[in-house]
Parts: structure tokens; sequence; C-alpha cells
């Protein structure tokens, strides 16, 4: 119980404050509710994870932001290249002016890096779709794949003949 005058807690078979020195109404005594001790809020700080998904998406981002500029990397430096035949065009020059509608895409797979183009040309008087897979091989390419419609250039005289036609016309 507590002392009505100062506050103080004392026990509860006492008549008299021991802080203040004030005598203890008996009669208040009797008809005290029991003591209740004060309760103790504790406010328990959330933890805070907010933090995680941030970090993973900056993570996420950077992951993203890697790929996408490796391959235009990888874009640009068969874009800007040129053959070993033809030194005088850029790669994208000489089938900018080949080909219709021309679009780089650079991609992995396989743990292997490749640059693919596809555009629209002339073949045998007939306008049809056009691909040609790039191999990356550190800062060097090389033609992997050709297709014309439905052509295929399988041997490497076969490449080096559609690259003849490409740059020649």
């Amino acid at each position: 119980m507590f002392c009505k005058f100062c506050g103080s807690e004392v026990p509860n078979d006492s008549t008299v404050c021991s802080n203040c020195g004030k005598q203890l109404d008996i009669k208040e005594l009797q008809n005290e509710i029991p003591d209740i001790p004060p309760s103790v809020v504790v406010v328990k700080k959330k933890s805070s994870k907010i933090w995680i998904p941030i970090v993973a998406g900056v993570i996420l981002l950077g992951i993203v932001i890697a790929i996408v500029f490796s391959g235009s990397d990888n874009a640009e430096m068969v874009k800007t290249g040129t053959f070993n035949q033809y030194p005088e065009k850029t790669v994208e020059e000489a089938f900018e002016d080949f080909f219709a509608d021309p679009a780089w895409v650079a991609y992995e797979e396989n743990g292997k890096e490749y640059v693919k183009f596809t555009g629209r040309c002339t073949y045998d008087g007939e306008e049809v779709n056009a691909k040609m897979i790039f191999l990356i091989d550190g800062d060097e390419f090389s033609v992997d794949k050709c297709k014309i419609g439905d052509v295929e250039a399988t041997t490497a005289e076969e490449m080096e003949y559609l690259l003849d036609v490409i740059y020649t016309n």
C-alpha cells in the first residue's frame, strides 16, 4: 500500500509511514483494496526488417543492370567491329545497308555469350527473314550460325559467301 500523504510504499501491516512519519488511517487500511503492483508496460521495439527487401531490391537491380549493359557491350562490340576480309566497313554499316528492319540482341546460353542479328532481305526474288548468330570470345567474335529464309549456312565457305554478298551489294 501507499501513504496518502507522501505517496511512498509502506508495508501492509504498518500504521505509520516510514518515509514521512504520518499516522496511517486504520479505517482506510481496512477498506483499502489489496495492492496491485503498478503495471510496467514494456514497449518492445519491433525489429525493423524493412531493410531486407530494400537491400534485395538494390542487389537485384545491380544484377539486371550488369546483365543489360554486359549484353549491350557485346552487341556494340559486334556492331562496331569489322571482319578481316572487309576492314573498310563495320558490321553494323554493312548489315544495316543490306537488311531491312535490323535488330541486335545480346544473350547468354550454356555459359557462352552471343549476339543475334535479325533483319529482312530479298533472296531469290522473295523477301525473307534473316538471322545471324555471332559467338563472343573475349574481345573477338565470329559467325556461329547464319540463316536466310529457309537456307542455313552450315560450312565456313557458305558463311563467307553470304558475308561477301552482304558486304558487296
